[in-house]
């Protein structure tokens, strides 16, 4: 989805497998945009300061449009990279 604008967009991602067992407060630092919601078995939550990434989880990230390849760089450099 894209505001009319163009210029936010929310993009629906798997969760790495690097970041399972991660909390989603550690997964936004340095992230830019933020998770808006979980898919997680067929039902969708607002993640709080305590939700953990799982495996199967499809992570639903706001952020600017132009910033969609900083998203995903920073999804593959994992919590290594951070």
């Amino acid at each position: 989805w894209r505001d009319p604008a163009g210029s936010v967009t929310l993009s629906e991602y798997p969760a790495p497998n690097s970041w399972v067992g991660k909390s989603v407060e550690a997964f936004e630092r340095g992230l830019a945009g933020r998770v808006a919601f979980i898919g997680r078995y067929g039902e969708a939550l607002v993640p709080t300061e305590t939700s953990v990434i799982q495996e199967g989880d499809r992570l639903h990230i706001a952020s600017a449009v132009a910033d969609v390849d900083a998203v995903v760089a920073h999804m593959q450099r994992g919590p290594e990279g951070h």
